[in-house]
């Protein structure tokens, strides 16, 4: 809240409101008369292609309509190919390790079962590459 939409007086608002409040107007302003981009005839300088990962499809479905004005496009002619590059993580292997593990009896006639690995003495664990 500051003074322009609230009862707080204008010198009890923060350093450098009223200077935020005026750029956010002309921004406001100015962006409504320029058009995006840069000047005509400059290439730009956009994201560049990392080099090709160990996937590569090129059988990618072409546009059916167009994004403009909606036309079909399916006895246009081709325009050439893009490009887009999807980073993702690759499907978890989760690998079952059973365990055959030995008991041995005291002389007290308690039993004693050797531990699976590292782990606890549960029948049922999740292993050191497993965290939650």
């Amino acid at each position: 809240m500051d003074s322009s939409n609230s009862s707080v007086p204008p010198s009890q608002e923060p350093v450098g409101a009223k200077a935020r409040r005026k750029a956010a107007v002309s921004q406001r302003m100015r962006s409504a008369d320029r058009k995006p981009g840069g000047q005509p005839g400059h290439t730009g300088a956009g994201l560049t292609p990392a080099p090709e990962g160990k996937r590569v499809e090129k059988d990618a479905d072409p546009p059916a309509r167009c994004v403009s004005c909606e036309a079909d496009l399916s006895a246009s002619p081709s325009a050439g190919r893009g490009w887009a590059q999807v980073w993702d993580l690759a499907p978890v292997v989760v690998e079952k390790t059973h365990w055959w593990l030995p008991r041995r009896r005291c002389g007290s006639g308690q039993v004693a079962t050797s531990r699976a690995g590292a782990s606890d003495s549960s029948a049922t664990k999740n292993g050191t590459g497993y965290t939650l």
